[in-house]
């Protein structure tokens, strides 16, 4: 039977008549239940219904989902494969089958179906997730997981694991119609910020929950009901009390069992476990139980009940249009996790039990074992501590390529993990010396366990022994001018990101008016110089180049800039990965030259964020240019002594950048750009202030550039 969907949003009224129509109606028909705010466009439902004739709801979509053209979703069509025949031998049909799927698919709330999926049932389709274009999904999909393929794989998630967390808290679709619009802007806005505002624990209703959804729709408003479509032989009833009483328990909710049987028997006897079961978590006296045929108030059953129990598809279909009509969000499990939540819970714990195997295989040498368990964990969103694994065993094989390029992948989940340092130090010592040192340094700053540092310690000395290293520390040398909340973020967020022996920081105050000199006087972890007037950028940055530590590289910062994890340790990088290389510069949200990956106006939040993702070790992030800006610019020692100072012609400053560049290139060194290296920059605090002196300003040092490399 192939039924035609098609639903805009805001039907929700019609979408429960449909399910009481059909379901209710004793027509051979699937039930569907589509919520608040999603749609479908010309989806068909094919259905073995007709060979049931039990109504019972096959198809349901949560709140705010969107679902493409041509989806089909596939619907209790199972054939009996243990059968003599699967189909139709002159008008005799095979219809007693011993095992039949129930056929329920269920999709979550804020969930993308592409165009052209196909939809098997019975599956769940986690809240948040998205199903790519021509994908065959025929298992579960956990929350925010992003499926493709034939048969759908988990490609990646949207977010990370603690954010999918505090996502699957907030459950913002669950607010009211009146409340939504309130959200507007934090729903439109960085995703950082949203979970930041509204991610505490709202579970518990002492909690303090500022402003979360679930406190705004008020703390007795009816939330869920589940269907648990149980039958004995399938034996998942256990489970589903167990996760309902444990989720709800300071939650009013409602659970609804539908028992299957084969006989008036077998129903009474199903129904008798899961009294006895639920006795063991509750003691309701709004506890409902129904049996058969027995005759109910399904409306004050819904109204009144937390727990309600039937073997009458009918009483369970006409109780889901019901608690439609009363705004609830409805859930139909079969022999699938009913809770979303526990779900996702669930998957990682498996996923941690299979880790903890595959590791004792590899202490034990079980080198084969190791291998499977691993590669079974590569197919679904591997772990940092898996990609870990599976990197190891590919370098101990020999595969040095693939070894990298699964540590590369590591990086991405964890940035900050010392062990995938060292373990790139491992890689690189004999391919680029320089590079394992800043590796083994950074496994060092990122490292807490006094043995692990032991054992870094050893390997680094020991690079130091066996090559000849030629990276030296980086003299910081930041220009200030006024502004000195600005450079106290900046001189801050170097603490916070590098390690102390591999900078060395020198402010230059070129004159300024306000506390600047008060505070540099007061550290004692840097050198403060002190102009009686306003040098300019060029001169000022020359000016602490020359107290810079003999030998030490130079790097030129901004002071309305701020260090992000690994931003430095991904400059330095970048400026030793190759013996050519003489500068290398950072992305930003603020900058000229094309390095900017994201807007001027991102909050300083959303760029932090992004910089997660940003500053990690890749394959081959380096750009070559022909100059780079100087908001943040790492020069090798040994060009600054070749190629010179930066040229002072052009105070108060703009174009030296450029010209530096330009000189770069001259000597037959080169530029790089570190795509893998994001600084924060504010942008325009000591320039900009005064529009038509800044443009007369770049016109005038745009004038002499031309006059020097032109004319």
């Amino acid at each position: 039977m192939y039924l035609n969907l098609s639903f805009e949003p805001g039907q929700i009224k019609e979408q429960a008549r449909l399910l009481t129509d059909m379901g209710a109606s004793g027509k051979n028909f699937p039930a569907v239940y589509i919520d608040r705010g999603s749609y479908i466009v010309d989806a068909c439902m094919e259905t073995g219904a007709d060979m049931r004739g039990d109504g019972v709801c096959s198809l349901h979509i949560g709140r705010f989902s969107s679902l493409a053209e041509n989806i089909r979703f596939l619907t209790d069509i199972d054939h009996d494969i243990d059968s003599v025949f699967q189909g139709e031998i002159e008008g005799i049909k095979n219809t007693d089958y011993k095992h039949r799927r129930k056929g329920q698919i269920i999709i979550g709330n804020d969930c993308w179906i592409g165009y052209g999926a196909v939809i098997i049932g019975s599956v769940y389709i986690g809240d948040g997730a998205v199903v790519a274009a021509g994908a065959v999904v025929t298992k579960n999909v956990p929350p925010y997981a992003i499926v493709a393929g034939n048969p759908a794989k988990v490609v990646r998630y949207r977010f990370d694991e603690e954010t999918i967390d505090s996502l699957m808290r907030i459950r913002w679709w669950e607010c009211p119609a009146e409340v939504l619009p309130t959200m507007s802007e934090d729903l439109k806005g960085d995703i950082y910020d949203f979970t930041k505002k509204y991610g505490k624990n709202n579970r518990n209703k002492e909690a303090d929950v500022n402003g979360s959804p679930v406190a705004i729709m008020g703390e007795d408003s009816p939330i869920y009901l589940y269907i648990a479509d149980w039958k004995e032989e399938y034996c998942t009833y256990p489970k589903v009390i167990e996760e309902y009483c444990r989720t709800f328990d300071n939650r009013e909710a409602q659970l609804v069992i539908l028992v299957r049987g084969d006989s008036e028997e077998e129903r009474r006897r199903g129904s008798e476990l899961v009294m006895a079961e639920l006795e063991k978590y509750s003691e309701s006296d709004s506890l409902i139980q129904l049996i058969d045929d027995q005759a109910v108030d399904t409306e004050s059953a819904v109204i009144n009940s937390d727990i309600i129990i039937t073997s009458r598809e009918g009483n369970a279909v006409e109780l889901c249009s019901l608690a439609a009509l009363y705004g609830k969000h409805i859930l139909f499990g079969t022999d699938i996790p009913v809770f979303d939540e526990a779900l996702y819970k669930n998957r990682k714990l498996k996923k941690l039990r299979r880790e903890e195997s595959a590791a004792g295989y590899i202490n034990s040498g079980q080198w084969d074992k190791a291998i499977g368990e691993v590669t079974e964990l590569l197919n679904d969103d591997p772990s940092a501590r898996c990609l870990i694994m599976a990197s190891d065993l590919m370098f101990k094989a020999g595969e040095y390529d693939s070894a990298l390029s699964v540590l590369y992948r590591a990086f991405k989940k964890d940035p900050c993990d010392h062990e995938m340092y060292f373990m790139l130090a491992s890689f690189l010592q004999e391919k680029n010396p320089d590079q394992a040192y800043l590796c083994y340094e950074n496994a060092l700053f990122f490292c807490d366990n006094e043995e692990d540092k032991t054992i870094i310690n050893a390997a680094w000395n020991d690079l130091r022994e066996r090559h000849e290293i030629k990276v030296t520390p980086a003299s910081i040398i930041i220009l200030a001018h006024n502004n000195v909340e600005e450079t106290k973020k900046c001189i801050d967020s170097i603490r916070a990101t590098c390690p102390a022996d591999a900078v060395q920081i020198i402010v230059v105050d070129n004159a300024s008016e306000d506390s600047t000199a008060e505070y540099i006087k007061a550290q004692n972890d840097m050198i403060g110089i002190f102009n009686d007037k306003n040098e300019g950028f060029p001169k000022g940055c020359n000016i602490g180049a020359r107290a810079a530590a003999a030998g030490n590289d130079i790097f030129l910062l901004n002071n309305d800039t701020i260090l992000l994890p690994n931003s430095l340790f991904n400059l330095r990088m970048g400026l030793y990965s190759g013996d050519n290389v003489a500068a290398s510069g950072a992305v930003t949200n603020y900058a000229a030259n094309s390095q900017m990956v994201i807007g001027k106006e991102t909050s300083f939040e959303a760029c932090r964020n992004l910089a997660v993702n940003i500053n990690v070790p890749m394959a081959d992030p380096w750009e070559d240019r022909q100059w780079l800006v100087g908001f943040a610019l790492l020069i090798k020692r040994k060009a600054w002594d070749e190629i010179g100072e930066l040229d002072e012609r052009f105070f108060p400053g703009n174009f030296e950048d450029m010209d530096y560049g330009y000189r770069v290139k001259e000597a037959g060194y080169d530029n790089v750009l570190c795509r893998n290296a994001f600084v924060y920059h504010h942008g325009s605090v000591s320039f900009g202030k005064d529009n038509e002196k800044y443009r007369k300003l770049l016109e005038d040092n745009l004038a002499k550039f031309r006059e020097k490399w032109e004319g």
